[in-house]
Order: structure tokens, then C-alpha cells, then sequence
């Protein structure tokens, strides 16, 4: 979900995502200049890069979500991640975030991991949500 591009959230938003399996994408969940986004019940696998990345954005939960890959392919992970970029009020709770058990990704085609940690709070810039 892509909103505002000028630093000022919210000219997308108020939206619920809840109860899906969402996966095998660059980034499963990309969320940049929205406000009111809340990310609730699901099973995120799968993201090549992040399962969830945050830009640019406020007034977002995250809860009871789980963070995980499909045991049938042991061999074939990707590491799991939350990163969270120059925004404000985002709340996280209840989540479980399982990351690839080699500790990178396993899968053949993919490089080496760009993340620093399975949940990466970064702030660039001063932002006001």
C-alpha cells in the first residue's frame, strides 16, 4: 500500500488485513505513507527480502500475526524479518517471528540476507506522524 511520497502519512490507509497467508514476495507486506493500517491474524512465509516493511508511516498495528516458513521445505527457507522505517505510533504485540533455523536464507537462487535483525527499528530522518 503506497500513500503520500512528500513525508506526510495518510493519503492511504484505514485498512484492515487480517486472516490470510500472505507470502512469497519480495516484500509480503510493504506499507509506505499510509496511516490506520491494522495487520492482524495472519501467517506471514516466505518474503525474499521482508515479510513486512514499514516506510514513511503511522497509526499501524501489528498483532497476533505469525512469522514463520512451511516445514515441508526444511531445505528452502528464507529468513523471516519486520523492518520498520521513519515512522511513528506502531504498535507490535503478540506476534511470533520463527527465522530460518540455518540463520540465512537456504534457498538457492536468493543472496545473502540485507537485514541487520528479525525486527529492525530504523529512524533516518526526524518524522512527525
Amino acid at each position: 500500500m503506497l500513500g503520500s511520497t512528500d513525508g506526510e502519512p495518510g493519503t492511504a490507509g484505514m485498512w484492515a488485513i487480517t486472516g490470510n497467508l500472505i507470502g512469497s514476495q519480495r516484500d509480503n507486506v510493504h506499507l509506505d505513507g499510509v496511516a490506520g493500517v491494522s495487520l492482524t491474524g495472519n501467517f506471514l512465509y516466505s518474503g525474499h527480502r521482508r515479510n513486512v516493511l514499514i516506510e514513511r508511516s503511522a497509526n499501524i498495528a501489528i498483532a497476533g500475526n505469525s512469522f514463520g516458513h512451511n516445514q515441508d521445505y526444511a531445505a528452502k527457507q528464507l529468513r523471516t524479518g519486520i523492518r520498520i522505517v521513519d515512522s511513528a505510533e506502531v504498535s507490535i504485540s503478540g506476534v511470533v517471528l520463527r527465522d530460518a533455523a540455518a540463520g540465512k536464507h537456504t534457498v538457492e537462487t536468493e543472496g545473502p540476507s540485507e537485514r541487520m535483525a528479525p525486527l529492525e527499528l530504523v529512524l533516518n530522518q526526524a518524522f512527525v506522524g
